[in-house]
């Protein structure tokens, strides 16, 4: 089954926020005109919270830049709202198995089956 029509819109405003730099559960329950207790509950009805889709929507930029850019992986630590280098690979390495150094290395692939 795919994801509700609500987390599709959820995840597009987060990475939009994310690029603006600004990705709080108070703006994006504001953008999504809902309470945040409100938009707490549809999330958790749809199986997720607002930091899996965090998570997701970081992991995903994360890839995309990381790939298709050569981007410092410095400037992307500030572009996902991370606030160190260390913080952001430790992250990343955590959702992947692999380094963003080796991920960028290898085109997304690895011997270590990303998860």
């Amino acid at each position: 089954m795919g994801e509700s029509p609500l987390v599709t819109q959820i995840k597009k405003i987060m990475l939009e926020s994310l690029v603006e730099g600004d990705l709080s559960l108070l703006l994006l329950a504001r953008r999504c005109d809902l309470p945040v207790r409100s938009l707490q509950r549809h999330l958790h009805a749809a199986g997720t919270s607002y930091t899996c889709l965090l998570q997701a929507v970081r992991l995903q930029r994360a890839s995309t830049l990381l790939i298709n850019t050569m981007m410092p992986i410095a400037d992307i630590t500030k572009d996902l709202g991370f606030s160190d280098a260390s913080n952001f690979s430790r992250a990343f390495y955590c959702w992947t198995g692999v380094s963003p150094s080796a991920f960028r290395q290898y085109g997304g692939a690895s011997d270590n089956g990303a998860r």
